[in-house]
């Protein structure tokens, strides 16, 4: 009820709104539903412009509806914000290469289609190996490899670092 209250709330109380937002968008993301999440996502923009969270989750969600200028727009945000990590960096990297190739594949004012063709489709077992190198890690996952490694133990399933003996 709260989360609809954010006209005439206190300061306290808007606050307290837009974080329930920006984790009901993280929750809508786990759940693939991206449209709750950029909805969700740019309310909670609205309150809080610079708020690298709320960028972040929405440019993820932008991205999976391959809406990926906007996604693009938002990651591009995080990055300048001083705020940005590392995933940030690498999906404007991505992003970047998506918006250059579906541009070339947007159909040309006469209406015939870019002289460029697209790329080939991939297995569905090459999408999911594919989709797990390009998609950050999911928080828990990360978080228990940053224990172990705290801890001095090698984490489990990830393999260790190069050496540079050979």
């Amino acid at each position: 009820a709260a989360v609809g209250m954010l006209h005439g709330c206190s300061r306290v109380e808007e606050e307290l709104a837009v974080k329930c937002l920006n984790n009901r968008a993280a929750c809508a993301c786990q759940l693939q539903l991206y449209s709750q999440a950029i909805d969700d996502t740019t309310r909670v923009l609205k309150k809080a412009p610079a708020d690298s969270k709320a960028l972040m989750r929405r440019g993820f969600a932008y991205e999976s509806t391959e809406r990926y200028a906007e996604a693009l727009a938002d990651m591009r945000a995080v990055v300048t914000s001083g705020v940005g990590s590392a995933q940030a960096s690498a999906a404007c990297t991505r992003l970047t290469k998506l918006v250059a190739l579906h541009a070339k594949q947007e159909p040309k004012p006469d209406g015939k289609q870019a002289t460029r063709r697209a790329p080939k489709r991939e297995s569905e077992a090459a999408k999911k190996e594919g989709a797990s190198k390009e998609q950050p890690p999911p928080a828990k996952a990360t978080a228990s490899a940053a224990a172990e490694a705290a801890k001095g133990e090698p984490a489990r399933g990830v393999p260790p670092p190069p050496s540079g003996e050979e």
